[in-house]
């Protein structure tokens, strides 16, 4: 369960049925992770899939490393400093 409650909580409970029921996403950015507790449910909720924890607080990505490392999630999870979308792994460039 997260606390506090997200809506989000029950997509991911729901392992995000009717979305990727056949095929899970490859990757995904929880932007503005704060403790990571959203990316790293999902990380554990598609355990083949890539998660990146973006935010722009130093003190928000330490408590996120340390979810990373409290629940296994290393191979697969990864907290990155971004100012959004400035520094986040995998964006498009012009």
């Amino acid at each position: 369960m997260l606390i506090p409650r997200s809506p989000i909580a029950e997509l991911i409970e729901a392992g995000f049925a009717p979305w990727f029921e056949a095929t899970p996403p490859v990757r995904v950015l929880d932007l503005c992770t704060g403790s990571g507790c959203i990316g790293i449910a999902t990380a554990l909720t598609l355990p083949t899939c890539a998660v990146d924890l973006v935010d722009i607080s130093p003190e928000a990505l330490a408590v996120a490393k340390a979810n990373i490392v409290r629940h296994d999630v290393g191979r697969r999870v990864r907290a990155v400093a971004s100012d959004l979308f400035d520094a986040s792994p995998g964006r498009p460039t012009t």
